[in-house]
């Protein structure tokens, strides 16, 4: 059994890329996931015909209860046997909930280990490492891509492997060496964003901004009911600060990243921007908060409603 931890694109390239390696091809090899995932449904896969091994790649991907999974998988050691475990935290969550997720992919992987797995990390590569991710990728495509030209597509897609990958291949049609002024007329893609950028600017009272950015956002796919739960958790966590702040205004912002279990720097954000607010307005805030709530989820339009809320509490 072959196991493939990480980035949820590279985890299918290199499964793609492993089934070729052992004869198969991938378009003939079934691929189990979601409801399909289960010891009945695998266990029908494993078996070996006339014509050689079985083989089949499973997606872990909200499997709960894997460990009956993948014992059946390493049970039947003559299939080749793929399993993916990809990365499933986002920008959107907060801090927590990020690290809870990705102790549960540690914990699982400790578990491979211990069953003897083949494993394979293959974690989202960021900053340099990304940068060094791209330019071995343009290598293998026998692109010549500068340094810069590498920092810049790191830069504009930072945690989007499958955006690079297009736009190497769009870049691969072109004559000579690419370089950066190259990317960024070939490109032609906004900086990024996220749910961050849009807190900020309703904390700094930027009304227009928090709107550019929200709507990059929507218009980049992201679920309106994702960006709404970011905003609810980012004034889940202002509402406690404020409260922290009205019993002690001499507060450390590490006693208040113990209090709020969060990181200091963002408790320091939080105790900042509480410092602003007034009780009425945060009472307010949080009116809208709801109300935008109950609103997306009895049918209203989601991205008007988070329109509108955005400039509520940005005003």
């Amino acid at each position: 059994m072959i196991v493939l931890v990480g980035n949820h694109f590279l985890l299918d390239e290199t499964a793609r890329e492993t089934l070729k390696k052992r004869g198969f091809q991938s378009r003939d090899v079934p691929w189990l996931e979601a409801e399909d995932v289960t010891e009945a449904g695998i266990a029908g896969h494993l078996q070996g015909g006339l014509f050689g091994p079985a083989a089949l790649v499973v997606n872990l991907l909200g499997v709960k209860e894997y460990k009956p999974i993948v014992e059946l998988i390493v049970g039947a050691p003559d299939a080749v046997a793929i399993v993916l475990d990809p990365e499933n935290w986002t920008s959107v969550e907060t801090s927590s909930e990020q690290t809870r997720k990705k102790k549960a992919q540690e914990a699982r992987a400790k578990h491979y280990e211990k069953i003897g797995a083949e494993m394979q990390i293959l974690a989202t590569p960021l900053k340099g490492a990304l940068i060094a991710w791209i330019a071995a990728r343009a290598k293998k495509m026998k692109l010549e891509l500068s340094s810069d030209a590498a920092k810049m597509l790191s830069e504009i897609f930072p945690d989007d492997p499958p955006a690079i990958a297009s736009e190497l291949e769009k870049l691969s049609l072109l004559e000579g060496k690419i370089d950066a002024e190259t990317v960024r007329r070939v490109v032609n893609h906004l900086p990024p964003t996220t749910i961050f950028a849009v807190q900020d600017a309703i904390a700094t009272k930027k009304p227009l901004e928090a709107s550019e950015h929200l709507e990059r956002l929507l218009n980049a796919g992201e679920d309106p009911f994702k960006l709404l739960g970011g905003i609810q958790a980012q004034y889940n966590l202002l509402a406690r600060a404020f409260a922290l702040r009205e019993r002690d205004p001499m507060l450390s912002k590490d006693e208040a990243g113990k209090a709020l279990s969060v990181h200091s720097f963002r408790a320091e954000k939080a105790l900042f921007a509480a410092k602003k607010l007034t009780e009425r307005k945060l009472k307010t805030d949080l009116e809208y908060l709801l109300s935008a709530d109950v609103g997306m989820k009895s049918g209203l339009d989601p991205r008007v409603t988070l329109e509108r809320l955005i400039l509520e509490l940005s005003i």
